[in-house]
Formats: C-alpha cells, sequence, structure tokens
C-alpha cells in the first residue's frame, strides 16, 4: 500500500519504523506549493497522512488510487468531506490528544492578557522597572463563558474551578448530568455574552460555527471582557474584533489562531491590548507523541478492516 506524508508530520524514530512496517512510504515536508505539487506528491497514494493541507473535492476527484485520508489534526474542515465520502474515501482524525496542553495554553493567554505579561517583559527588557503601569486583575472569582464543552472546554472548565472561577457554558447538548459533574451552569449564547468576564472557544469550525462571533455578539459584551480563541480564527469576524479591541469595547484577547490574510491583521499587530501566538496550543512534546501515535494507528486499523476515529461513517 502507497502511503504519503503530504506535508509537515511530526514523528521520532520509532513511529516512523512503525509506518514503514504499514507500506511503502514517501515523506514530503512542507505545505504543497500549488494543486500540481499536491497531486504530485500524492500521486498513486492509497493512502494520505497530512496535517495542514486543503483537500478540495476537485484534488479527490483526481486521487483515483485513494482510499483514506488520516488526518494529523482533531479539526478536519480544510478536507471536502462530504466529497470524500461521495467518492469512498474514508477519513480520520486524531480526537482529544491536546485536551490538556490546549487547555494549560488557554489559560496561558488569560493570564497573559489580565496581567500585562508580555508587555510586562518587553518594558523590563527595555531597561525599565515600574510596577506601578502594570495593574492587572486576578481570575479567581471571575465569570468564565465557555463556548462549547468538548474534551478541550472540558478540561478548561475543571482548571477554572481549581482556580475558583464561576464556570458558565454554551452547547448544543446541554444536560444536568454533565452541568453536575463539571460544576457549571449551561446558559443561552446572549446571556454568556453580557455576563463573562472571560470568553473562551472551544467549538469545531463549520457552515453554523463560522464567524460565531461579530459586531452584534461584541456589543453585548462587557468592556472588561477579555476573548480567548485556540480553536479556529474563522470563528471570529476578526474585523469586528479588532473594532471592539481598539475602541476598547472588550478590555483584551488571547489568540492563539489568526486570519493573516484579513486585511484587519496589520492594526491587530499593532495593539497592546491582544496577546498572539502562532497556533501552539498542541505543541507540547507530550501531546505530539500521543498525536501521532494515533494517526498512524489509524492508517494500521485500516489496513486491518477496522478503521478507528472515522469522522465520515456513511462512507
Amino acid at each position: 500500500m502507497k502511503i504519503v506524508v503530504l506535508d509537515d508530520v511530526n514523528m521520532n524514530s520509532e513511529q516512523k519504523d512503525f509506518l514503514e512496517t504499514l507500506g511503502e512510504i514517501h515523506i514530503y515536508k512542507g505545505i504543497p506549493q500549488s494543486n500540481d505539487d499536491l497531486l504530485k506528491r500524492a500521486d498513486g497514494a492509497e493512502v494520505l497522512i497530512l496535517g495542514w493541507t486543503k483537500i478540495s473535492e476537485d484534488i479527490l476527484l483526481r486521487l483515483k488510487s485513494l482510499k483514506l485520508i488520516s488526518i494529523w489534526a482533531t479539526g478536519y474542515d480544510y478536507v471536502d468531506i462530504a466529497a470524500a465520502t461521495k467518492f469512498g474515501i474514508i477519513v480520520t482524525n486524531v480526537p482529544d490528544y491536546a485536551k490538556i496542553s490546549v487547555a494549560e495554553l488557554a489559560f496561558g493567554l488569560m493570564l497573559s492578557v489580565t496581567r500585562h505579561i508580555p508587555r510586562a517583559d518587553t518594558y523590563v527588557k527595555e531597561g525599565n522597572y515600574d510596577w506601578k503601569l502594570f495593574k492587572g486583575n486576578q481570575l479567581q472569582g471571575k465569570t468564565l463563558g465557555l463556548i462549547g464543552l468538548g474534551a478541550i472546554g472540558s478540561e478548561v472548565a475543571r482548571l477554572g474551578k481549581m482556580i475558583g472561577m464561576n464556570i458558565i457554558c454554551y452547547t448544543r447538548n446541554p444536560s444536568q448530568e454533565r452541568a453536575e459533574k463539571l460544576g457549571l451552569e449551561f446558559v443561552d449564547l446572549s446571556r454568556l455574552l453580557r455576563e463573562s468576564d472571560i470568553i473562551s472557544l472551544h467549538i469545531p469550525l463549520n457552515n453554523s460555527t463560522r464567524n460565531l462571533i461579530g459586531k452584534e455578539q461584541f456589543d453585548l459584551m462587557k468592556p472588561s471582557t477579555v476573548l480567548i480563541n485556540t480553536s479556529r480564527a474563522e470563528l471570529l469576524d476578526q474585523s469586528s474584533l479588532y473594532d471592539a479591541l481598539k475602541g476598547n469595547k472588550i478590555r483584551g484577547a488571547g489568540l492563539d489562531v489568526i486570519d493573516t490574510k484579513d486585511e484587519s491583521i496589520k492594526g491587530l499587530l499593532q495593539l497592546d491590548n491582544v496577546v498572539l501566538t502562532p497556533h501552539i496550543g498542541f505543541n507540547t512534546e507530550e501531546a505530539t507523541v500521543i498525536k501521532t501515535d494515533i494517526c498512524f494507528n489509524n492508517v494500521k486499523n485500516f489496513i486491518l478492516g477496522k478503521p478507528s476515529n472515522v469522522v465520515n461513517k456513511e462512507s
């Protein structure tokens, strides 16, 4: 079986050796620079392993041998799932592998914004030393509003309770059992936006969640609200976010994901009340090992006729 690692997938020597027991392996680095480059890499592949490359219906139509796409990630919005299903291609992902790593980064961003840590660091390194300029806020006693309560959202809720925060949550699947287990209250989105001191996004990107938070939603937030996004940049209307931050309609934001092609990015990069990281939530030594193990095992299980972590079961 021809197995193509299409882009940057981290693996140690043991994991590479394991993959080589499964078939004829071809490993590439970097995202393909064009559709022609993509098709050249994937030519004849029965299995594609990828972490970053967008796969459209047109691409899938031309990959006649393809049987499996094993995504080295939890999110799978950059693969046309409907088209894959139509062509009988199984798509698998890696659920839950980084829930602790992403949840911890979410709190790192909360603290970075509320305690002005990046600005204070720069200030001291420039030769200054005046604590009076950096009065912040503590998290204990504040209301943390979670949008989404999957594996990562649940871990953020657990950490928030340990700190002493009041947790409210908006989700499509509320239940009294989950509320009692995590010590939180389920509310509608409008109430969450009005009452939260910190809002943290933990939902997948799809047609119903794209631009979920825009001008109307920012207008409901308190001027003291801090917004955290470790999920997908497209959950936010980035131009509206910039306007809210620039106009002090909200206090600040901590973003592990941004749309670098949106015109608002130039302004966003200049603001003092936003902390930005380059999508590093998953990127810990512990999580990446787990991630690759699950991704490669998805390939093995497919070959054995027992597909695991399938996102398009209709296929």
